[in-house]
């Protein structure tokens, strides 16, 4: 995924090591912000819930312990939005 957003996005590829410089150099990325549950923009782990039930995770095998964390481990959950002018906590 972290490749085929931006370039389904028709954003040229970028190597991984490399994208925290161009987002630094370009004030913060092509205009598109990544949100994860147990973060400050997303507190709460348990509305992870509603996206797996949402996203119909359970057919690839992604499940939720206990305390809301994804099964199987490394699994990773995010929001993604995409506008020209987005930011991410911009007051």
């Amino acid at each position: 995924m972290g490749l085929r957003l931006p370039q389904s996005l028709g954003w040229p590829s970028i190597p991984p090591a490399f994208a925290w410089r161009r987002r630094a150099r370009d004030g913060g990325g092509h205009g598109s912000t990544r949100f994860s549950f147990g973060y400050p923009a997303c507190p709460n782990l348990e509305d992870q819930e509603k996206l797996l039930a949402l996203l119909g995770a359970d057919r690839i095998g992604i499940t939720l312990s206990d305390d809301f964390q994804l099964e199987p481990e490394q699994s990773t959950s995010a929001i993604v939005c995409h506008h020209p002018s987005a930011k991410y906590f911009t007051l």
